[in-house]
């Protein structure tokens, strides 16, 4: 039998945790890992000291509440919840460390798991069936200062043909509108972690404000996949260089360069983004005499 990696070796800990679960749904364990050390347990059940759902009965249940909803019709507390709380009444630090769950995380603990300082999380449950939008939300970024940005991550995905489920990728610059950048564009079963990069300069090159969001759903009431699983997310780009006559910023003059100048030649109230290159407010001839002087240079990195 081959010896299992770290991840295998936590999540199975994670199950034997989760044996620990009096909830009468789902059971469910979670560990807090910092250097391949266990800081923390949890399992979803009732706090400490009262009755147990396997005496009282489940709450949701009786009132036919669906899963991920109504969380406050609840008696008992999520594995996640426990497991933070233990670190916090044993003065643990939870900072830069990884999670294990023997399930997805709901949205109540994804934003726990983020104010916690987790890193990254890993779980092993599959998403239910019939299941609407769930989203996987980054804290913001700042991308103020970058050019040519780029995402890049390791996924492991599972997600049927998207006739029946989808899985996307967003990105937003004002937390309000989500437009997509990736989506499966078929079934996808992958059997080991896969790399992705993608190219999101077009949106965030610039800003200020920079969220990504990895979504599943909606799903249909067929076949169940693992759906996403992320990790190593990063954000690249490079800080501007000053070039001068490099009007569109993507550190070469050339044409593109001089269309833009030209395309704006006469303009008032103007800015460099514009073709203003010597800054006094229009795209005249001593702009395009800067911008020809300088034709055909490239930045250092380049």
């Amino acid at each position: 039998m081959p010896r299992p990696s770290w991840d295998e070796y936590f999540i199975k800990i994670a199950f034997d945790v989760a044996e620990r679960s009096t909830c009468l749904r789902r059971k469910v364990g979670v560990i807090l890992v910092k250097n391949k050390r266990i800081l923390a347990t949890g399992y979803n059940g009732a706090p400490s000291g009262l009755r147990h759902c396997e005496e009282l009965g489940c709450l949701r249940a009786q009132k036919n509440v669906p899963s991920g909803q109504r969380h406050e019709l609840c008696r008992g507390l999520h594995a996640e919840m426990n497991a933070f709380l233990q670190a916090a009444v044993h003065g643990v630090s939870t900072q830069d460390s990884m999670l294990y769950s023997t399930t997805y995380p709901c949205s109540l603990c994804s934003k726990m798991i983020i104010n916690a300082g987790v890193k990254r999380v890993v779980e092993a449950g599959d998403y239910p069936d019939d299941l609407g939008h769930m989203h996987l939300t980054s804290t913001l970024i700042e991308c103020s200062n970058l050019r040519h940005v780029r995402l890049s991550f390791w996924r492991w995905l599972g997600v049927e043909h998207p006739d029946y489920d989808k899985a996307t990728i967003k990105v937003s610059i004002d937390g309000v509108d989500w437009p997509v950048i990736w989506r499966n564009p078929d079934e996808i079963t992958d059997n080991q972690w896969v790399y992705q990069e993608l190219d999101i300069s077009d949106i965030v090159d610039n800003r200020s404000v920079v969220y990504l969001r990895w979504t599943m759903g909606p799903t249909d009431s067929g076949w169940t996949y693992c759906g996403w699983n992320i990790d190593d997310v990063r954000i690249t780009g490079f800080e501007p260089v000053t070039l001068i006559g490099d009007v569109n910023g993507d550190c070469h003059v050339d044409i593109m360069d001089l269309a833009i100048l030209l395309s704006n030649y006469g303009l008032t109230n103007a800015t460099p983004i514009h073709g203003d290159l010597d800054g006094d407010g229009d795209v005249d001839l001593g702009d395009l005499s800067i911008l020809l002087a300088n034709y055909g240079r490239v930045c250092p990195e380049y």
